[in-house]
């Protein structure tokens, strides 16, 4: 079972060991999230340097705005921007303007689609793998490009698509829907092949019975982002940002390794460890045990945890190289060269 304070610590540990390269990948998930500004203080700030009452009071008397006599706002506002740009088709300058709002938005949306949501796995991909390693290369958040890119195109997107539908269900729908498709990034950080209904089944088990605390592990930061918007968004960028990256990742790890919480699943893809990731090597259905692979008493898979006690984010089956420790011939390797299996017991699962 794991904690809100466990979870910080380990994510603190990491974090600090890790500075400059985790703010900077950081800043990345935030742009790909739309979660990354400088505060609304900002604004805040610098607007009362530019009109006094005074002046608001002047422009709302030359430009009254319609009350209840005006039946037809739309002509109203012809009228208005008639009065901005004398001679010019108002109708020609709404055609325009919604034509730019529609290609805005449009191009935001394919943005979104097929470049941000693949940095947004890559970034995840980061944290993981720079849990157990030190000084891990910050290009590997574009991996994505690289391998599975269309899987995790259709996946994120899907994720995305869903919510949507479910947040228009009165709101709350959607958020406990984003709750349950949570852990959709983090699969996809580890194995970019994983099916989509793979991955939303098994974020959907991972995250059974989790959702609420989750939730609540969210509210914790609540006092952070307040300070982070009250300096300008400096500490966000700088320590927050990071930080909670890191408490996400940790908990990713700990779900990882609540018992049973494997799923049976099939189609996967394994790892050649010549060529990478490929589509003609399948899993071996017989070799996930559904029952075993995610106990927490033979499981290097979130290893941050073990059956004592939390371990301060990692322990010693990482320090040493030799125990899980990556890519080998042996039997305890991550990729097995006899049967080609892929084994979830171990985070070291991706190489660039």
């Amino acid at each position: 079972m794991w904690n809100r304070i466990e979870l910080k610590a380990a994510a603190k540990q990491r974090f600090h060991s890790n500075y400059w390269p985790s703010v900077v990948v950081a800043v990345i998930l935030s742009i790909t999230l739309g979660t990354f500004s400088f505060g609304n203080s900002f604004s805040n700030a610098t607007s009362d340097n530019y009109y006094s009452s005074s002046d608001i009071n002047n422009i709302l008397s030359d430009s009254p705005i319609p009350d209840s006599s005006y039946s037809d706002m739309s002509a109203y506002m012809k009228n208005y921007i008639s009065s901005i740009f004398p001679g010019v088709n108002v109708n020609t300058i709404l055609q325009g303007l919604s034509l730019i709002i529609l290609i805005v938005g449009l191009l935001s949306i394919l943005l979104n689609v097929f470049v941000f949501n693949p940095l947004q796995v890559g970034c995840q991909h980061w944290f993981i793998r720079s849990r157990t390693e030190d000084n891990y290369n910050i290009g590997s958040v574009g991996f994505t490009f690289k391998e599975g890119y269309g899987n995790v195109t259709k996946t994120m997107f899907l994720k995305q698509l869903y919510t949507f539908f479910w947040s228009l269900l009165f709101v709350f729908p959607g958020i406990i829907k984003s709750y349950e498709y949570r852990m959709i990034p983090y699969l996809l950080a580890e194995n970019p092949y994983m099916s989509t209904d793979e991955a939303f089944a098994r974020s959907r088990s991972m995250m059974d019975g989790e959702k609420w605390n989750a939730f609540v592990l969210d509210l914790s930061f609540i006092g952070w982002n307040i300070l982070s918007s009250l300096t300008l968004g400096l500490v966000g960028l700088f320590y927050v940002a990071p930080y909670q990256a890191y408490t996400d990742m940790e908990l990713y790890v700990a779900l990882c390794s609540k018992p049973n919480n494997g799923y049976n699943g099939t189609n996967y893809n394994s790892y050649n460890t010549n060529n990478g990731y490929g589509n003609n090597n399948s899993y071996n259905n017989n070799s996930y045990n559904y029952d075993n692979d995610y106990s927490n008493g033979n499981s290097g898979y979130g290893s941050g945890y073990d059956d004592n006690n939390y371990s301060n984010g990692y322990d010693n089956k990482y320090g040493n190289g030799n125990d899980n420790s990556g890519y080998d011939n042996n039997s305890n390797s991550n990729y097995n060269n006899s049967s080609n299996d892929y084994d979830y017991n171990n985070h070291d699962n991706l190489d660039e």
